[in-house]
């Protein structure tokens, strides 16, 4: 049960992660990359809201 909570924590900042890196990468500004890096970091985002409100429940 440890495990599982610390991998839902950690899955927002992989995600944050993975956008910030497509963003970095893509020095030619090919729009396949953007796209996937906004959605990287929007999904990013909403997991985290959405998280913390579960969280916040369960409590």
């Amino acid at each position: 049960m440890e495990m599982e909570t610390w991998v839902y924590e950690l899955k927002p900042y992989a995600l944050l992660a993975i956008g910030i890196s497509a963003l970095n990468f893509s020095q030619d500004k090919s729009g396949i990359v953007w796209a996937i890096a906004l959605i990287g970091l929007t999904a990013a985002i909403i997991y985290q809201r959405v998280d913390h409100r579960i969280a916040t429940r369960r409590v």
